[in-house]
């Protein structure tokens, strides 16, 4: 009797002891297939995500080659699959669009200004002929001819600079591939700008061109030149040095289209500290301190 119970005991345990492995392998199993399942959802996922960055790198190819409609086609097929949303479509849209509008607008000017560029190699070479003429008739009026070769001479220079200008401008807008601004600084001025942009301003390098014709290239910090930078205004003036805020500041060269030039310190976009002015003809005509765009001469 003893015997049957202790074989009933152990025959008991033994079935709870099955049925606890079997709970318990189940379990693992279930666990196991769920796993499979989400690795299976995670790598369906990871293939429709490859597939929408190599369509996005794929248009955005096309855009640097301004193959804008067939950009637009990519956007068009990830939305009709549903890789992106209505409101992704018209984002990227927007944007193929925009971009579109300131290559034709970089083009155009590019355009211009060459055509400009041209006129003034036209209006040099007039110059140049009046120059050769007035230098052949120097025997008669030498006076008087001098004069006029005098002023013939400065047209041909302020020409130059102006071709220089022009060309430079062109060659800056041929290389820059980067965002347009406008704006308008604190006198009043329009400025047209090409170059690095942050938080919606000018920021970094890049180029302006003012209104009336002048152009500045070289840093700028909110809007404003800052920095090492070169302005040339539309009469053929420049000055190449330090800004800051928008004003000469520090250490600055400024040209004339007579030949003269001023070497110096610059506080506030007038000549002061330690300076030399240089006439027309490379001679130092003052040496010393400035103060409010004046010489301080010795009594």
């Amino acid at each position: 009797m003893n015997f049957t119970k202790i074989f009933l005991g152990v025959f008991a345990i033994a079935i709870i002891l099955l049925a606890f492995s079997y709970w318990s392998a189940r379990e693992k199993i279930e666990k196991k297939s769920t796993i499979i399942d989400n690795l299976k959802s995670d790598s369906s996922q990871l293939a429709k995500d490859k597939e929408l960055y190599q369509s996005l790198a794929e248009a955005n190819k096309m855009l640097l080659q301004r193959d804008y409609e067939s950009a637009l086609n990519v956007f068009s097929n990830l939305r009709d699959r549903s890789a992106i949303d209505d409101s992704a479509y018209d984002s990227h849209a927007a944007f193929v669009e925009k971009k579109r509008l300131e290559i034709e607008q970089q083009e155009w000017k590019v355009s211009t200004l060459q055509q400009e560029k041209e006129k003034l190699e036209k209006d040099l070479g007039i110059s140049k002929e009046v120059s050769s003429i007035l230098a052949e008739s120097r025997s008669q009026f030498m006076d008087s001819l001098f004069v006029i070769k005098d002023r013939a001479n400065a047209r041909v220079r302020e020409y130059r600079n102006a071709l220089r200008q022009k060309e430079a401008l062109i060659d800056s807008l041929r290389d820059i591939h980067r965002e347009m601004l406008t704006f308008e600084n604190e006198k009043g001025a329009d400025i047209v700008y090409l170059g690095d942009v942050k938080d919606g301003m000018a920021n970094g390098k890049g180029v302006g061109v003012w209104e009336e014709g002048s152009i500045y290239k070289g840093s700028w910090v909110d809007n404003q030149r800052h920095g090492e930078g070169r302005f040339e205004w539309d009469d053929g003036e420049v000055y190449e040095g330090e800004y800051s805020k928008d004003k000469r500041s520090g250490h600055g060269v400024y040209q004339w289209p007579s030949g003269q030039k001023y070497e110096g310190q610059w506080k506030d976009d007038k000549r002061s500290g330690y300076g030399t002015l240089y006439n027309e003809y490379g001679n130092i005509s003052f040496q010393g301190e400035w103060r409010g765009d004046s010489p301080i001469r010795e009594k």
